[in-house]
């Protein structure tokens, strides 16, 4: 993806040149910059692409009435089908700042509902002296804004917002909360910053901010065929075009290939696909994760399965020669709290892989235990028969189930009330032992971590339950990568809009059945993917790992929760951390997978004692609660 950033002065009046400029080094890097402005420069955009690329540049364009001004973050799939909507079937390949103009001008922010892909827009409407700005129906391209009486700024990044933060800086516990509890983001790490999420429009005049949403997980159709067959042949259209419309034109092809079903679904599609093409001489690479150290997360065994099938060996990249929870440089300043912090020397290794390869994108499979529900909740499939009630159906799949998850019928029976009942009596998922008590009620963790609710009213328990699962991995922090040099263009087929509604649309016995997960893409695939995965009922963690990089990195992580942050700020006793980590160190039972974001918030909350570039003083933070105390320079 390529970084954007801009600011909007409501009064009219020419953007402040020190709080461009701190922007315009917000999102430098080592990149060109490229800028539009009104004529007045009471609006002025950036736009820093990863390399030139002419369809995603800035834009300024002269209509009747007046200058339009345009920045786009990503990619549009359906460009064919929104030119003939727009009466400009028969332009001769114009830019896509042209077609989305002038699709904004003829239908207004519907016009976005109508666009398919991964893309964040912004655009200046002079005829209604308006800013909006766009993110896709999935978010894929993070965007934030702050926005006052004053002016509005918006960007990439949530840091590089900063500078046009007048008040003292603030963590907002939200965000804290929705990360720690690996749970839907809808706020920015800072409370002067807010976060566009996926499907919203934001929209700004002289006087007022508004938000609107164009599209929603709540409002999806119904997908219904008659028979398996037709479904299947659905799935797989729309998988096959996910993939095809993620491949980088011209550049060689690299997957992500962990041996599980969706990652390697996505490497046979995509081999599949460049075989198809007459003339497509691209390789396909894999790059894969593998341990040496941890034998029990290995998944060798699986990943060269796919690769025979491919025809060709992958890379490996080992956790010996890239290791996990390894020192971060002390220039290191991601922009969000993201686990993918503790695995930065393996995100670096893949940046210089892809410029090895000479490519440009790297495709990966998350998304599709979401969105294809690889864990079904039998609590949450058996309550749907009770609320349509089909009594002897529900008797007849507790019965059935039973044998499968060998566990008696009448406690499946039982279970299947559970998602009917009020809050305070549903389950709520382990939670860290380690957390401080009053943020827990603060920031109603307890609430997050409670299993979600469903009545008649909100349509059928397995919708609720699914619909929650896509909104979780809409999560930018753990679909940004995160490096500490170079650039990696993470894209997500599983994530795409038209699988989502696909999803969410088609009956639940298409997702599961009796002893089988994810049977519409286990059965759609047949022939395509290698027996041995599509029959694979196991997946292999990290936890192994990460206790044993614990271990090694011992020497920098015990001075690191010895006086910790994530405490200084009221949101973790030191204590109970200390124990936490001493316990892992010793290899005893530990909740790792929430110990790790709890160590990713700590080193994400230490790259803000350093100032943001251009500032003279270092804001510090200020202890037992979730603010810095120095004000933030204009610039």
């Amino acid at each position: 993806m390529t970084a954007m950033a801009g600011v909007y002065v409501r009064d009219g009046s020419a953007v402040d040149n020190q709080l461009f400029t701190g922007l315009r080094r917000a999102i430098a890097d080592a990149g060109t910059l490229e800028l539009v402005a009104s004529s007045s420069a009471s609006v002025m955009m950036l736009q820093r692409p990863r390399r030139p690329r002419p369809l995603t540049q800035p834009a300024a364009h002269t209509f009747p009435h007046g200058e339009w001004l345009i920045t786009i973050d990503g990619r549009i799939d359906n460009m064919d089908e929104l030119r003939a909507a727009i009466g400009g079937a028969q332009w001769p390949a114009p830019p896509l700042h042209t077609i989305i103009l002038a699709a904004y001008r003829r239908f207004g922010i519907s016009a976005f509902a109508r666009m398919l892909g991964d893309f964040a827009i912004a655009l200046w409407d002079p005829v209604a002296r308006e800013l909006v700005l766009a993110t896709d129906a999935l978010g894929r391209c993070p965007l934030y804004y702050h926005s006052s009486p004053r002016l509005v700024a918006w960007a990439s990044r949530s840091r590089a917002l900063l500078p046009a933060v007048d008040t003292a800086l603030s963590i907002d516990e939200t965000h804290v909360a929705e990360f720690l509890t690996n749970s839907r983001i809808t706020t920015s790490p800072f409370t002067s910053v807010q976060y566009l999420g996926g499907g919203q429009v934001f929209r700004a005049d002289e006087q007022e901010s508004t938000v609107d949403t164009y599209w929603s997980l709540e409002a999806i159709p119904e997908t219904r065929h008659r028979t398996d067959q037709d479904y299947e042949a659905h799935f797989r259209v729309l998988f096959e075009e996910a993939v095809a419309c993620r491949l980088p034109a011209g550049a060689p092809v690299v997957c992500e290939l962990s041996g599980g079903l969706d990652s390697s679904s996505i490497a046979c599609i995509a081999a599949s696909r460049l075989r198809r093409d007459t003339g497509d001489a691209r390789p396909l690479h894999t790059v894969s994760y593998v341990f040496e150290e941890a034998a029990h997360d290995d998944e060798r065994e699986y990943i060269r399965i796919v690769e025979s099938a491919l025809g060709r060996p992958g890379t490996h990249v080992s956790d010996v020669a890239c290791p996990l929870l390894k020192r971060p440089a002390p220039a290191f300043a991601p922009d969000v709290p993201s686990n993918a912090i503790c695995f930065l020397s393996r995100s670096d290794r893949v940046a210089e892989l892809l410029v090895e390869n000479g490519a440009s994108a790297l495709l990966s499979g998350v998304g599709g235990d979401q969105l294809f529900w690889s864990q079904p909740d039998l609590r949450y499939l058996l309550a749907d028969e009770l609320v349509q009630g089909h009594v002897l159906k529900l008797l007849r799949a507790s019965l059935e189930w039973s044998k499968v998850v060998r566990c008696p019928a009448v406690s499946l029976l039982a279970g299947s009330v559970s998602p009917l009942l009020p809050d305070r009596w549903r389950p709520v998922r382990p939670m860290a032992y380690w957390l401080d008590s009053r943020f827990v009620t603060r920031a109603g963790i307890v609430e997050r971590l409670r299993a979600p609710g469903a009545g008649r009213s909100a349509g059928l328990p397995t919708g609720t339950v699914l619909r929650r699962q896509v909104h979780d991995a809409m999560r930018p922090n753990a679909l940004e990568p995160v490096l500490t040099r170079g650039h990696i263009d993470v894209r997500y087929p599983f994530l795409d809009r038209r699988l989502a509604e696909f999803a969410l649309g088609i009956p639940i016995e298409q997702h599961v059945r009796v002893g089988e997960s994810r049977s519409i893409v286990r059965r759609s695939l047949r022939g395509l993917v290698p027996q041995q995965i599509l029959d694979r009922r196991t997946k292999a963690g990290p936890d192994e790992s990460i206790l044993r990089a614990i271990v090694r990195e011992w020497h920098w992580l015990s001075p690191l929760v010895a006086k910790p942050r994530v405490s200084e700020l009221g949101f973790v006793d030191a204590t109970r951390l200390q124990h936490a980590m001493l316990r892992a160190r010793h290899g005893q039972s530990v909740n790792t997978s929430q110990l790790l974001r709890t160590l990713a918030l700590e080193l994400w909350l230490r790259t803000l004692d350093k100032a943001p570039r251009g500032e003279s003083s270092v804001p510090q933070l200020a202890a037992g609660r979730a603010a810095l105390t120095t004000p933030l320079a204009a610039g």
